[in-house]
């Protein structure tokens, strides 16, 4: 899951930075004087559904994740304590 974030937070970090040189370096038409504020909020907009997402995927699979090493865990011990007993 940390790769998952990881992607995420890098492709947020490219389109920011795409979204500002291009604002920097490439004039908006004289049609579309906000295109980039539309675009930037768009862009926001997205991230927090993704982001929102990712959280929520998260920490639906993170209890059965701990759940399952505790099975593990429990199950070791429980073999450990049987050969302890022989």
């Amino acid at each position: 899951m940390a790769s998952t974030l990881l992607y995420t937070f890098l492709v947020d970090c490219a389109g920011m930075l795409t979204l500002h040189l291009l604002e920097i370096f490439v004039p908006a038409p004289q049609r579309l004087p906000d295109l980039y504020a539309a675009l930037f909020s768009i862009f926001g907009a997205a991230n927090l559904c993704v982001i929102y997402l990712v959280g929520v995927c998260w920490l639906w699979w993170l209890p059965s994740a701990e759940a399952q090493t505790r099975k593990l865990k429990n199950g070791n011990n429980a073999a450990s304590l049987k050969d302890k007993d022989l």
